[in-house]
């Protein structure tokens, strides 16, 4: 799935997923959307290609959906081409590096050339820092080249953004729509996207340099060139040291001792012989070892984010691919639902399985594990290893505890933990709040305790849903 598939697909995911009061797709558009698509996609008689065709599915479903709402909401319509509505930022980015170059060489030095300008010495050691550091990591990650990569559990807290004022037109509905579409394309597409600011950083480190060899030709294009320099801690001896070991780099002619401290304090007027052969040192050295590697680096990015972009992967274990993929022609999802200091009734056995298909479609189906005493863990004869990656007919596990309870990370997170570790598939939260909210009714404490749930959810890594197992 490339980038602009994916980012449509998202988007439709973040319209269907915001709270109801700022659903803009009533479920009669959401079910024609996706009797549209599977009218498009039929869906082939070969597994082989289920997940080729999942991806096209929801691909067309979404585009379906976008259109519809797009005619009623036109903030749809800038959420669509959001993304590219930073692409002036590649054009206009080298010409603000190179400007910055020209200006930075001249406020330190204007009118002059300094042999220890700022500009020219933070360049260089900012690039030769980043280039030193660029290959000690690669060094060391050579030294784990074979080595299977940690396993860490992605973060799925949302990021905080500061509140902006949205036109009253769009009102809060695009500010939600908006941050659950952020928040889902920088996991889907961060790799990609941190390709293409690399490239960005790269070229215009390389413009930034090119920038400053400018600014040193325009100074003696129309002018004598006045060179000198002073320093508290170099001496002339240390400096003339650090002039031919630049000069030795680039193969360039050597400064004599005598130059060197005949410009020391700005004592020669003007050094028009000396300002050219520092000048083509200058651009030798930047453009040798600045801007060509910089220049190497950009396109390797490029070819990278380019190389991304068109391979997206969407994570259809999630609730809301499964439900739509279950429903409408996919694979019937079996969940392993394991209840933690927490036993149900026959009547909330029947809404769990009620619960289940409301979240993970209707082919859904649950087997109920046996409950888990508070402080303890699952048998171990019920543990089923984790390695390499679920498959079809695979159950989901899922943690399902009350609201009743204060969630601990003594006993609830090791709970957590040991599911994750010893189960298959994506990990998913229930929480029961039919007991407490049959209890508090509408009370603030209510909330908060859901807050307490959400918090606990977001630190795990693990999606987190209320159900009402007394509804």
């Amino acid at each position: 799935m490339n980038e602009q598939q994916a980012r449509t697909v998202l988007l439709a995911k973040a319209i269907e997923s915001a709270p109801q009061r700022a659903t803009w797709a009533s479920g009669a558009l959401q079910r024609a959307a996706s009797e549209a698509a599977l009218a498009a996609a039929p869906r082939p008689a070969s597994d082989a290609r289920s997940r080729e065709w999942a991806e096209r599915f929801l691909h067309l479903r979404a585009q379906w959906l976008l259109d519809q709402v797009s005619q009623q909401h036109p903030g749809v319509h800038w959420l669509r081409g959001s993304a590219a509505s930073w692409g002036w930022l590649g054009t206009a980015w080298p010409l603000l590096a190179l400007v910055a170059g020209w200006l930075g060489e001249n406020v330190f030095s204007p009118g002059h050339i300094h042999l220890l300008s700022p500009a020219l010495v933070a360049v260089l050691a900012w690039n030769w820092g980043l280039m030193l550091w660029l290959l000690l990591r690669r060094l060391l990650s050579l030294r784990h080249w074979g080595r299977p990569p940690a396993l860490r559990p992605e973060p799925h807290a949302p990021r905080r953004w500061p509140h902006l004022p949205w036109p009253d037109a769009w009102g809060k509905a695009l500010w939600g729509v908006s941050q659950g579409l952020q928040r889902d394309w920088r996991r889907v597409a961060g790799p990609c996207l941190s390709a293409r600011w690399l490239s960005r950083l790269h070229d215009g480190a390389a413009w930034l340099a090119l920038g400053l060899i400018a600014s040193l030709a325009w100074k003696g294009l129309y002018g004598q060139y006045r060179v000198g320099w002073e320093s508290a801690w170099v001496d002339a001896p240390l400096m003339h040291q650090l002039v031919n070991g630049l000069a030795s780099l680039v193969n360039s002619a050597p400064f004599s001792a005598n130059t060197i401290n005949s410009l020391q304090g700005w004592a020669t007027a003007s050094a028009p012989e000396v300002g050219t052969a520092w000048f083509w040192l200058v651009a030798k050295l930047l453009l040798l070892t600045v801007v060509l590697p910089r220049w190497l680096l950009a396109r390797l990015a490029a070819w990278r984010a380019r190389r991304l972009s068109q391979h997206l992967r969407l994570d259809l274990t999630e609730p809301y691919y499964v439900a739509l993929l279950a429903t409408f022609g996919g694979h019937p999802t079996p969940l392993q639902v394991w209840p933690y200091s927490y036993t149900l009734d026959a009547a909330q056995q029947s809404r769990l399985a009620a619960a289940a298909q409301a979240l993970h479609g209707a082919a859904a189906t649950v087997a109920l594990m046996p409950h888990t005493p508070y402080g303890q863990l699952p048998p171990a004869s019920h543990a089923t290893p984790a390695p390499g990656h679920p498959t079809a007919d695979q159950p989901h596990p899922v943690a399902l505890f009350s609201l009743a309870a204060t969630p601990e990370a003594e006993a609830h997170g090791q709970f957590v933990q040991h599911l994750a570790h010893h189960h298959r598939g994506t990990l998913a939260l229930w929480v029961d709040r039919s007991a407490l909210a049959r209890k508090l009714g509408a009370s603030p404490r209510l909330a908060e305790r859901e807050a307490l749930w959400r918090a606990f959810a977001a630190q795990h890594g693990v999606d987190m849903h209320l159900i009402d197992l007394d509804a």
